[in-house]
């Protein structure tokens, strides 16, 4: 189904402005690669935008990630996040082996995994701006709260289940396929995302860009402490990156969108603030 997302793409007309006066010809639907995130062609971005050929079909996943901790590439995590030291991590490596979004990694971990990544497909692989995060999610469209447009209604089915994330049950479909919620949690207790794929596709064959975890982009400034701060030099040297798509349990869906209304994440000691995921797209 995904392939024939991608294989119709050179047909779906672009609202104007939003590409490239010429054809669109799509180029491979996947990028071959044993443990590689599924990459689905787009059409040519705007010209103020970079070359984007690919963008990953779901965010980065534990499995993905591990792919290049096997092969010796890029280290386990360094996180607080649920455990009291990095050998507990070690030790519960291999419960991290599933589909959902690696919600942990820091900005070193995700600049390796892609620095590796590009070396073992010979493509550019990078991290979406907030401006190029925003097009693909929104399928070319200038505007759109949701994946499928401005309209809540809209998307009453497509974000079954969400209803029974606010009941702290976490009994849903929505949900990691081989351990309880509970369980998963005990492993870490800020998973901050379910399994990848849950939520329905874009029309460009892209999931989750609303509802799982928030994700990542480029867009990182420097941090102002408030002057009012009890501590104004906590964070010394600390910096913040804007982040978009939603988590799936933080607020009301209905209340949500896209844009994130603008929030961010702080980057404070080799650590993001809070739980976030990354969707990788490719460059030509």
């Amino acid at each position: 189904m995904r392939i024939l997302f991608a294989l119709l793409l050179c047909v779906i007309p672009m609202p104007s402005g939003l590409a490239d006066a010429q054809e669109v010809e799509a180029p491979e639907p996947n990028i071959a690669c044993a443990d590689c995130p599924t990459f689905i062609s787009v059409p040519n971005p705007p010209p103020a935008m970079r070359r984007i050929s690919h963008v990953a079909a779901f965010e980065l996943t534990w499995n993905e990630y591990l792919a290049a901790y096997d092969a010796g590439a890029c280290p386990i995590p360094r996180s607080d996040h649920g455990f009291s030291e990095r050998r507990e991590l070690d030790a519960h490596i291999d419960l991290f082996r599933i589909d959902w979004p690696a919600t942990l990694l820091g900005p070193e971990e995700v600049e390796c995994y892609a620095d590796w990544l590009s070396d073992k497909i010979g493509r550019t692989v990078a991290i979406p701006t907030t401006q190029e995060w925003l097009w693909f999610a929104r399928s070319g469209r200038a505007t759109g709260r949701f994946p499928w447009g401005d309209n809540p209604d809209a998307g009453s089915a497509a974000i079954g289940g969400l209803s029974a994330i606010q009941d702290g049950t976490r009994d849903h479909e929505v949900r990691v396929p081989y351990l309880t919620w509970s369980q998963a949690r005990h492993v870490n207790r800020y998973l901050s995302a379910v399994k990848v794929g849950q939520y329905p596709p874009t029309e460009w064959g892209l999931f989750d860009v609303f509802g799982n975890a928030w994700e990542l982009t480029s867009d990182v400034s420097n941090r102002t402490a408030p002057e009012n701060a009890p501590q104004p030099n906590m964070f010394a040297g600390a910096k913040r990156v804007r982040i978009v798509g939603q988590s799936h349990g933080l607020v009301e869906w209905r209340q949500a969108d896209m844009a994130g209304n603008p929030n961010y994440a702080m980057i404070f000691d080799g650590r993001y603030s809070t739980g976030v995921a990354v969707r990788f797209i490719l460059i030509e």
